[in-house]
C-alpha cells in the first residue's frame, strides 16, 4: 500500500530513542521497500545496529515524546555512521512482513535517503513482505483475541473464525463469516485511542457482557436501539480503557455478507461496516485476492453514538449509575 506523506497520521509515542536495527529504504510506485543491508550474506540485513534517534523540540506546538504530533516533525538520527547520521524527517510509523519474521517501527527521511527503524529483526517469508505499511490513525471495528463469538455450534473465540463459518446473529439466524481481518498495533508507536476498551462483565446490564469483553474503541454495542462506539462508554470504573496490553497485539474484526448485530461475550456487537476502509489491515491483500471486484455493505439504519454527548440521557444515566460523568475534554479524548 502506497504510503502518502500528505496524510494525517495519528501521533505515535515512544518510550525512548534507542532502536536496534535501521533498514534502509527504497521507493517503487509509491510503496517504501526494504533494500539488504548486505547482499553477500543471507536474509535481509539492517544498514546500521543501535541507531539512537532524539525527537527535536521545535516549540510549544512540539511534545518531544511524540513523533508526528507537528506537521515536519524533525529528529536526529546516531549511532548509524557518518553517511546516515543526522537529520531527518519522520514520515509514519509502519510494519513490514508476517508472522515470526515481522518487525514494527518508524520511517525516517533525509533528502532521498529512507530509513526505518525497529527493535525487531525482520526477515521476509515472501517477496511481497518488503512492503511496508503504515500503521495510520484509520477507524478499526475490532475484537481482541479471546474474544467468545456466538455461534450455531456455540461460543468460539474469535481468532479461531474463518472464511466460511456460520456466526449467530441476535435475531438468532445463522450468516456467513465473508472474511476475518487482522490488524497489528504496537503499543510503542500507538496513539492512546487505538487501545482496547475493556468493558467488565456486567457493565452493560444484568450479565451483559457475561465476561469482560475487550474490543476496539470505534467498535459500536447495540444498546436501547442505538449502535454505541466503545470508546464513547468509557466511564473510568466498569468500562475503562486497557493499558495492560502486550507490546504489540492483534485486533480480530468479523465481517458477514450483510452489517449484522452478533453475539460477542453475549453481547450484541455489529459485524464490519466498510465506511472504516479495509487497508489497514495485515491480510488486506487476502481481501483483495478474495473480492477483487470488491463488495457492497449496506449499513444497518439504527442511530450511532460516537462520543458520550450523543448517547441518549437514559441510557448514560444507566451506565454512568455510581460512575462521575466524564467532563468535555476526557469525553472526547475516550
Amino acid at each position: 500500500m502506497p504510503i502518502d506523506e500528505t496524510d494525517t497520521i495519528t501521533p505515535p509515542s515512544y518510550t525512548d530513542g534507542n532502536f536496534s536495527n535501521a533498514y534502509l529504504l527504497t521507493v517503487v510506485g509509491g510503496d517504501f521497500r526494504i533494500l539488504d543491508g548486505n547482499i553477500f550474506s543471507r536474509g535481509i540485513d539492517p544498514i546500521a545496529t543501535d541507531v539512537v534517534l532524539e525527537d527535536k523540540d521545535q516549540g510549544r506546538h512540539d511534545d518531544p515524546s511524540v513523533l508526528g504530533d507537528v506537521a515536519v516533525d524533525r529528529v536526529t538520527i546516531g549511532g548509524a555512521g557518518p553517511l546516515l547520521n543526522g537529520q531527518y524527517t519522520f514520515v509514519t510509523a509502519a510494519t513490514v512482513g508476517t508472522g515470526e519474521g515481522a518487525a514494527t517501527g518508524i520511517i525516517v527521511k533525509k533528502g532521498l535517503v529512507y530509513l526505518f527503524l525497529t527493535d525487531d529483526e525482520y526477515q521476509p517469508q515472501a517477496i511481497g513482505d518488503r512492503v511496508l505499511q503504515p500503521i495510520e490513525g484509520e477507524v478499526s471495528l475490532c475484537f481482541m483475541p479471546g474474544t467468545l463469538i456466538r455461534t450455531p455450534a456455540g461460543d468460539v473465540a474469535v481468532e479461531t473464525l474463518k472464511t466460511g463459518d456460520a456466526v449467530t446473529t441476535t435475531d438468532g439466524r445463522a450468516v456467513a463469516v465473508r472474511w476475518i481481518g487482522r490488524q497489528t498495533v504496537a503499543t510503542r508507536f500507538c496513539d492512546e485511542l487505538k487501545l482496547p476498551v475493556r468493558i467488565r462483565a456486567g457493565a452493560l446490564g444484568d450479565n451483559l457482557p457475561q465476561r469482560d469483553l475487550l474490543v476496539s474503541g470505534d467498535h459500536a454495542l447495540f444498546l436501547d436501539g442505538v449502535l454505541v462506539h466503545a470508546g464513547a462508554l468509557v466511564n473510568g470504573t466498569t468500562i475503562v480503557r486497557e493499558r495492560d496490553v502486550p507490546a504489540v497485539f492483534t485486533y480480530f474484526h468479523v465481517e458477514t455478507e450483510g452489517h449484522e448485530l452478533i453475539l460477542a461475550e453475549g453481547a450484541a456487537a455489529e459485524t464490519f461496516i466498510d465506511n472504516a476502509g479495509r487497508r489497514a489491515f495485515d491480510n488486506f491483500a487476502e481481501f483483495e485476492a478474495l473480492y477483487p471486484n470488491g463488495v457492497d455493505l449496506v449499513e444497518m439504519p439504527y442511530p450511532r453514538a460516537k462520543s458520550y454527548r450523543q448517547i441518549p440521557s437514559s441510557l448514560r444515566q444507566r451506565l454512568w449509575a455510581g460512575s462521575a460523568e466524564p467532563d468535555a475534554s476526557v469525553a472526547a479524548a475516550a
